[in-house]
């Protein structure tokens, strides 16, 4: 699955903000790279379209760099569904987001 990031200030960027994954952010050196935390999954309009779990993505940053990434998507005590994409590389960012997984964080 390739998760795609979103920058305001890319001009080659293809998507648009109607576009884009609700609910589901880029996290880390992801987030920091691409100056937005916003991210688009194709076919995904929200993270209550996808189910719980954690994944092994492709992060496309805006300029079509492509790195291995994890997803992970939760549903919190609420009922709140939530998500991170993490750059496998980004030790510290993949240790937060895989607790906020695991502890069903109330926010990202």
């Amino acid at each position: 699955m390739k998760v795609y990031g979103f920058t305001y200030n890319c001009e080659k960027c293809a998507i648009d903000s109607d576009g884009l994954t609700s609910f589901i952010y880029a996290h880390g050196e992801l987030d920091d790279k691409c100056g937005y935390d916003l991210v688009y999954i194709p076919g995904y309009r929200s993270a209550y379209d996808m189910e719980d779990g954690d994944y092994d993505v492709t992060f496309v940053y805006p300029d079509s760099t492509e790195v291995a990434a994890k997803l992970f998507v939760w549903t919190d005590k609420y009922g709140h569904h939530r998500g991170l994409c993490v750059d496998k590389t980004d030790s510290h960012y993949l240790k937060d987001a895989q607790k906020k997984y695991e502890t069903k964080a109330e926010s990202c």
